[in-house]
């Protein structure tokens, strides 16, 4: 598990706290500026089946924070009928930006792989959230070859639903190659509040 928080100190957004349990790691690209950066990433590049990573992140009032990746999030073949497993919570304050914005999930042939992120913004709080899985080791011949791919995304105002959004695929038990064709990923790009309206 992990956790990090951003704040906004002397008029720049500041990392004040982030801890992540092995095998996550976080890399602080720009612990202070305009936006605050962290790369979450794990050890060994990837996820095997029955990892579990959980991160928790809060952006006080004012703050703005980046959530990226190193590279795309590998997901390993599971040998054993496992699953592996991430899951996101983050709490967004007054006037506070959180982009979460990674690489794509890559799935190996036979993984199975979970999500869940949950976001709670207060009344004038941003998010930019990019969740999007690719087709797999396309360039080894593996397109949608994976087991399972799970997410389930909630983002939330004052405890209401701004969108739930759930996704499974499963290669295995359809024809979700045959109805991709020549798509190479599946992508969702959400953008709420203020901060966000330019882009909107």
């Amino acid at each position: 598990s992990g956790h990090v928080a951003c704040a906004l100190v002397d008029g720049e957004s500041t990392i004040i706290a982030a801890r992540a349990g092995n095998p996550q790691k976080l890399l602080l690209l720009r612990p202070r500026g305009l936006a605050a950066i962290a790369v979450v990433t794990t050890y060994g590049g990837g996820l095997v089946a029955g990892d579990r990573i959980e991160l928790d992140a809060a952006v006080h009032p004012g703050g703005r924070l980046l959530l990226t990746t190193q590279a795309s999030t590998k997901v390993y073949r599971s040998a054993d009928g496992g699953t592996a497993r991430q899951e996101l919570d983050c709490a967004v304050g007054e006037g506070a930006l959180l982009a979460v914005l990674p690489d794509p999930v890559c799935p190996f042939a036979d993984a199975r792989y979970a999500q869940r992120q949950r976001i709670a913004l207060t009344p004038n709080a941003s998010i930019a959230l990019l969740d999007w899985v690719s087709a797999g080791r396309t360039a080894r011949g593996e397109r949608w070859a994976f087991t399972r791919y799970e997410s389930r995304t909630r983002i939330e105002r004052g405890g209401r639903p701004l969108l739930i959004d759930q996704i499974r695929l499963e290669p295995g038990t359809s024809d979700v190659a045959e109805r991709k064709g020549d798509i190479g990923c599946n992508a969702l790009l959400t953008l709420f509040g203020p901060l966000c309206a330019p882009l909107v």
